[in-house]
C-alpha cells in the first residue's frame, strides 16, 4: 500500500509527500498529522532494543508545503537510562517542523497496587463510518483528515462543537514499504484531536489551529485502531489547549496528548 511519504531513491534523507498529506485549510500545505508521524519514524530509527519512547513533542514551525522534505535526526545520551532524540524536517533549506523525543530504558517492575479501569467504549466495528468534511480545500481534493484517517464516532461529530470520542485508524503506512509502528500510527492520527473537539463551527469563520503536538506515552501503543477522547478549552486570550486521551482496542489509555491552539480566521470560500 502506498505510504504517506515516498523515500527519494537518490537522496535517502529526503521524503516526497503523497497528495493525501494535504491539510484542511490550504490545498498547497500538509496536515499536521503526516509530518508528526514522519518525525516519529525518524526518531524510532535511533531507539535501541529495550527502550521505550516516553514522549514526543512536535513543533509545527510554519505551513508545511506539499513538497519534498529533507530530514535529519540526532541522539544525545542524558544518562545511562535516559536519552533525547531530535529530528527536523526541512523544505528548501528551511526548517518547517521539528521534534524532540524522550527515550527511557525499560524496567522489570512488579504489578502496580492500583490500575485505572479500562475505558468502556463500543468497538469500532459496531459503529458507522463518518466521512469528514472537506472544509477549505477544493472539491476533488484528497485531504488527510478525510482520506488518510478512518473515523467512527462514539460521541460528538465534526459539525457539533464540543468534546468528542472518535475511533480512528491510519489508512496507510507512513513511509512506503515500511509497516508503521504503533507509535507512528498513534501520532499520525492524534493531531486530529483538536479538530474533532473544536469549540467553533468552521462556518462561523473562526477556528483554533494547533501550533504543536505533545504526546506522552503510558505504554507501547498497538494499532491500528485508537480511541481519541478529546476536549478543547479556550481562554480569554483567544488561544486554547486541546487535551486528548488515547485508548487502544482493549480500553487501555496508552497516551495523553496536548495541542497549543491559536485563534485564527478561516476562509471556507
Amino acid at each position: 500500500m502506498t505510504g504517506l511519504y515516498r523515500p527519494d531513491p537518490e537522496r535517502p534523507d529526503t521524503f516526497i509527500p503523497s497528495p493525501v498529506t494535504m491539510g484542511p485549510w490550504r490545498p498547497d500545505a500538509q496536515h499536521g498529522g503526516p509530518p508528526s508521524a514522519l518525525l516519529t519514524y525518524l526518531c524510532e530509527q535511533l531507539i535501541q532494543d529495550g527502550e521505550h519512547l516516553a514522549r514526543i513533542t512536535v513543533d509545527l514551525l510554519t505551513g508545511i508545503p506539499l513538497e519534498p522534505l529533507t530530514t535529519e535526526a540526532t541522539r544525545t545520551g542524558v544518562s545511562r537510562r535516559v536519552a533525547h532524540i531530535s529530528a527536523t524536517l526541512h523544505n528548501r533549506g528551511r526548517p518547517v517542523a521539528r521534534a524532540k523525543a524522550v527515550v527511557l530504558a525499560e524496567a522489570d517492575v512488579p504489578p502496580p497496587d492500583w490500575r485505572p479501569e479500562p475505558v468502556d467504549l463500543p468497538v469500532p466495528e459496531t459503529l458507522a463510518e463518518t466521512v469528514a468534511p472537506l472544509w477549505a480545500v477544493p472539491e476533488g481534493s484528497r485531504p488527510f483528515h478525510r482520506f488518510g484517517i478512518e473515523h467512527r464516532f462514539v460521541s460528538g461529530a465534526f459539525a457539533e462543537p464540543g468534546p468528542a470520542v472518535d475511533w480512528v485508524r491510519l489508512r496507510q503506512p507512513v513511509v512506503d514499504g515500511t509497516p508503521p509502528s504503533g507509535y507512528q500510527q498513534l501520532v499520525g492520527v492524534t493531531d486530529i484531536g483538536s479538530g474533532i473537539s473544536a469549540v467553533y463551527d468552521p462556518a462561523d469563520g473562526v477556528g483554533l489551529i494547533n501550533a504543536d503536538l505533545d504526546v506522552a506515552f503510558v505504554d507501547r501503543p498497538r494499532g491500528p485502531w485508537f480511541a481519541l477522547l478529546a476536549t478543547t478549552e479556550i481562554g480569554r486570550t483567544g488561544t486554547g489547549t486541546a487535551i486528548t486521551r488515547i485508548a487502544d482496542i482493549e480500553g487501555r489509555v496508552v497516551a495523553v496528548a496536548t495541542q497549543s491552539l491559536l485563534g485564527s480566521s478561516i476562509d471556507l470560500g
